[in-house]
C-alpha cells in the first residue's frame, strides 16, 4: 500500500464503549490524531454517551466533530447472553452485520480519507468481510488483542470454524486495511497467528492515560492498600486478587476493589475486601482519588487476557505505582524495553508472597528501581512520542 498523503478528514468509529468505558484510551487516541495531524477534522462515531465523556476529556481540542452511532445490541452489551456455541456464533454474526452497516453509514455521512477502527477484532473483521466502502480509503483497524484467544479457541462443529479470526482477515478484509498492534508482543503473535499476509501490520505502544493529579510518593505506612483496577472479571485476575485478600487481609494489609463488577462473580464471596468493587464504573475524578490513596496494584490477570494490552498496567505506571501480578507478555514487553517496573509472579501463592512482603517493607531499593523505569515507559509513551511514529508511520517520513 503506498503512502498516503497528509488525511484533512479522519473517522474514529468506535464499537464497544458505552459511556466512560475505554474514554482513557479513545480520549488519548484523539490527541495522538490531533497532534499528528493538526489541521485535520477529526469525526467521533460512537455511542452518545460515551461521545459525551469524550467531549469533557477533549474540551481543549479544536475541531473535533461528533456523530452518535445506533445501537448494535439491546442494552448496548458487547455480546447478549449465550449457553452454546450455536448461540455465541449467532451473536457474533448478527453483530457483525449490524457492525457492516455502521461502518457503512458512517463512511457514507463523514467523507473522510483516513477511517480509524476501534472493535474487538473479530467483530470488525466480519463487519468488513461485505462492506461497502470507499476503495481508496485507508482503514486503520486497532488491535488491544484477542489474537491469543482466537488462535485457541476451538469449535467442535467443523462447519462453525469457518468462522475464525483468521479467515475473516484473509477473505474479509479490504486491501485498504493496515493493522495496528497496541503492543509488539500483539504484532509477535499476530504474524504468529496469520502466517504470511498482504496487509501491513504497525505497532503503535498503547498511550499512557492523562494523568489527572500529580502522583503520590509516602513512606509507607499500616494499613497498607492494595487494589485492584478496572472490570471485576475473572479473566482480568479479580477471583485471584479476592483469594489473595482472602489470605493476607489484617488490620495492617487492606484490598480494594476500585472498579466496577463484571459477569461471573456472583460467587465470590467479597467480606475480605475493604472496598467493593461498585455496580456501575467509578466516574473517573472518583476513581483517580482513591487510586492516588493506594500502595500498590495488585492485578493477577489470567492466561486468557495476559496476551491483551492492558490499560490497567499503564494506568499503574501513569500513577507511579508498585504493580503486582501474574507473568503477562505486556509485563514482559515493558521490561524488555526498559527494565522492572514491577513484581511478575509464577502462580497465585507466589503473588501473595510477594504482596505480603511488599507490606513487610521488603521492596523498598526494588522500589525505587521501578519507579526510576516507570518515568521511563512514560517518557517513550508520551503523547507527542506516539503521535510523531503514528505520522511518520502514515506518510512515510515526509
Amino acid at each position: 500500500m503506498p503512502n498516503m498523503q497528509e488525511p484533512t478528514s479522519v473517522l474514529v468509529v468506535d464499537f464497544p464503549s458505552r459511556g466512560p468505558m475505554h474514554s482513557g484510551f479513545n480520549g488519548a487516541l484523539l490527541r495522538i490524531i490531533r497532534l499528528a495531524f493538526p489541521n485535520a477534522t477529526i469525526t467521533t462515531y460512537a455511542q452518545a454517551a460515551h461521545n459525551a465523556v469524550l467531549r469533557e476529556e477533549t474540551n481543549d481540542l479544536e475541531g473535533l466533530a461528533w456523530e452518535t452511532r445506533p445501537p448494535i445490541y439491546d442494552g448496548e452489551k458487547l455480546l447478549p447472553a449465550f449457553k452454546t456455541n450455536l448461540q455465541h456464533l449467532r451473536a457474533q454474526l448478527d453483530g457483525a452485520k449490524k457492525a457492516r452497516h455502521t461502518i457503512e453509514q458512517a463512511a457514507a455521512d463523514i467523507k473522510a480519507d483516513l477511517i480509524v477502527i476501534v472493535c474487538p477484532a473479530p467483530l470488525v473483521m466480519g463487519a468488513l468481510r461485505f462492506a461497502k466502502l470507499p476503495k481508496a480509503v485507508p482503514i486503520h483497524h486497532i488491535f488491544f488483542g484477542q489474537i491469543k484467544a482466537a488462535r485457541e479457541r476451538a469449535l467442535r462443529n467443523p462447519i462453525w470454524k469457518t468462522f475464525t479470526l483468521r479467515n475473516d482477515i484473509r477473505f474479509g478484509a479490504m486491501k485498504t486495511v493496515r493493522f495496528i498492534m497496541l503492543e509488539k508482543h500483539l504484532e509477535n503473535a499476530f504474524h504468529t497467528y496469520m502466517g504470511n499476509t498482504r496487509y501491513p501490520v504497525f505497532t503503535l505502544d498503547h498511550p499512557l492515560p492523562t494523568v489527572a493529579a500529580a502522583p503520590r510518593h509516602e513512606a509507607l505506612s499500616k494499613p497498607v492498600k492494595c487494589a485492584f483496577l478496572g472490570m471485576a472479571v475473572p479473566p482480568k485476575g479479580f477471583s485471584g486478587f479476592v483469594e489473595i485478600a482472602r489470605k493476607l487481609a489484617s488490620e495492617d494489609l487492606e484490598f480494594h476493589g476500585l472498579g466496577h463488577l463484571g459477569n461471573n462473580v456472583d460467587h465470590l464471596d467479597l467480606t475480605p475486601l475493604t472496598t467493593r468493587p461498585t455496580g456501575d464504573k467509578l466516574p473517573q475524578d472518583i476513581f483517580v482519588q482513591k487510586l492516588l490513596e493506594m500502595d500498590c496494584i495488585v492485578q493477577p490477570m489470567s492466561a486468557a487476557y495476559a496476551n491483551n494490552a492492558s490499560g490497567t498496567l499503564l494506568d499503574a505506571i501513569a500513577y507511579e505505582k508498585p504493580f503486582f501480578c501474574l507473568k503477562n507478555d505486556v509485563m514482559d514487553t515493558l521490561e524488555d524495553a526498559h527494565g522492572p517496573i514491577g513484581y511478575a509472579a509464577s502462580d497465585l501463592d507466589d503473588l501473595a508472597q510477594a504482596v505480603q512482603d511488599f507490606a513487610d517493607g521488603k521492596y523498598v531499593d526494588a522500589q525505587a528501581v521501578w519507579l526510576e523505569n516507570q518515568r521511563a515507559v512514560k517518557k517513550a509513551r508520551s503523547l507527542e512520542t506516539l503521535a510523531a511514529k503514528y505520522r511518520d508511520y502514515i506518510l512515510g517520513g515526509e
